[in-house]
């Protein structure tokens, strides 16, 4: 499956409205978290262009790109982490072929 930073808005909101493991909560959160940030973001630089920005929103600017940049990475690592657990379970649900000729489960 495509990284989340490859796949569309629409295409995150399918798989997130659908039955699929991933994307969930936690990615969805850090997303919504880093669209927040790049809000905040675009006010600063608005603000700026207008003459308009405080000394202390223009100190924030840089720390906001950072955090946006965390969330994404969460995001993806969230999602990634939670397909592996799924397919973790997956793996141990399924009996192995020795154990399925000897007539026993794992």
């Amino acid at each position: 499956m495509a990284a989340l930073g490859d796949r569309t808005v629409r295409e995150i909101f399918g798989q997130a409205a659908s039955t699929a493991p991933a994307p969930g909560a936690g990615s969805v959160m850090a997303l919504a978290g880093a669209w927040g940030a790049a809000l905040a973001l675009k006010a600063i630089r608005i603000s700026r262009r207008h003459d308009l920005a405080s000394p202390q929103a223009a100190a924030a600017e840089p720390e906001l790109e950072r955090l946006a940049e965390l969330m994404m990475q969460d995001a993806e690592d969230d999602c990634a982490a939670f397909q592996a657990y799924v397919a973790a379970l997956r793996r141990a649900r399924t009996p192995s072929r020795t154990s399925r000729r000897c007539g026993r489960r794992p």
